[in-house]
């Protein structure tokens, strides 16, 4: 059984926030959230991208010549950032690890 999988504690709105430290301790994994204020909601975006689709935010330059592959990259992964810069354009993204290798010899530090 390798399937991945998270503990996640929702309407922490509902209880005390001492109760909520609590729950943190008994369970560190679990993500804790709110879906009604949407308190916490990043935290397990990050944990589904991270953990279950191996998902890893990174930078990319993309040459002028190439601009082809951002449309490619807006159909593929999350596309949080887009800047034109001299010598391409830079993107900050979530990618999953099957798309990565597509392009590692773009991603910058």
């Amino acid at each position: 059984d390798n399937i991945p999988q998270l503990l996640i504690l929702n309407k922490t709105d509902q209880i005390d926030p001492v109760f909520n430290g609590l729950l943190q301790k008994r369970y560190p994994d679990a993500v804790l959230l709110s879906a009604k204020n949407g308190d916490n909601l990043d935290a397990l975006t990050r944990r589904i991208n991270g953990e279950l689709f191996r998902a890893m935010e990174c930078r990319v330059v993309i040459p002028f010549a190439e601009a082809r592959l951002v449309s490619r990259l807006y159909e593929t992964a999350q596309v949080l950032s887009e800047e034109y810069r001299e010598d391409g354009i830079l993107l900050t993204i979530v990618i999953s690890g099957e798309e990565k290798y597509l392009y590692e010899k773009y991603i910058v530090q």
